[in-house]
């Protein structure tokens, strides 16, 4: 009787031992998975944020070399040649 319930004990032990190693190797695929899919979404937030920022950039320097031209004196209408009856 001892012998059939120490094997009964071991099968049972060793069932929950396999389920609790294909749980532990479920549980550490997943979170590779989750560690996978943070990293690709952080690079891609980072990519889409440089991208932002680098239109800024050209934006301002834009708006930087119109404000340039229009208060450099050499834009305004003047006539080529000065007439000689000034």
């Amino acid at each position: 009787m001892e012998l059939v319930n120490s094997k009964n004990k071991a099968i049972h032990l060793e069932n929950h031992e396999d389920k609790w190693n294909n749980l532990k190797e479920l549980v550490n695929k997943t979170l590779d998975d989750l560690e996978t899919i943070y990293i690709e979404a952080q690079e891609q937030a980072l990519r889409k944020w440089f991208d932002e920022v680098a239109k800024s950039m050209e934006t301002v320097e834009f708006r930087r070399s119109v404000k340039k031209l229009s208060d450099s004196p050499h834009y305004i209408d003047y006539p080529k040649k000065i007439p000689a009856s000034i």
